[in-house]
């Protein structure tokens, strides 16, 4: 009897330890496949500032040779404004569309 308790609990023992293994596992899976994705997305989150960066200043200029083209210290800065206040109309009505994009992305990259 004393035998058959010592390998139920030696049994008890092992199937503990193989869910904390488990359990491990999972969580270092979880962590492997999150820095695979923060490596990827941080790179790209630098460029696009980079670029954001760029574009302000190109916008900035466009702005400033509209204001000289039209003969005025605002008008450039408006029709810029105008500009890309169409296309954020744009992209509002197209964001289910990006979302469903995006999010694609991020599953394909976390099961890659």
């Amino acid at each position: 009897m004393d035998n058959n308790k010592g390998s139920v609990e030696s049994l008890l023992e092992k199937a503990t330890e193989l869910v904390r293994s488990g359990i491990d596992l999972g969580v270092l899976k979880i962590l492997y496949k999150l820095t695979e994705l923060v490596s990827v997305l941080i790179p790209k989150f630098v460029l696009f500032i980079i670029i954001a960066i760029i574009f302000f200043f190109l916008n900035l200029g466009l702005a400033l040779w509209l204001n000289q083209v039209l003969a005025s210290q605002y008008s450039g800065f408006f029709v810029v404004a105008l500009f890309y206040t169409i296309v954020a109309l744009v992209l509002y009505l197209m964001r289910n569309s990006f979302k469903k994009r995006i999010s694609d992305l991020i599953i394909k990259q976390l099961f890659k």
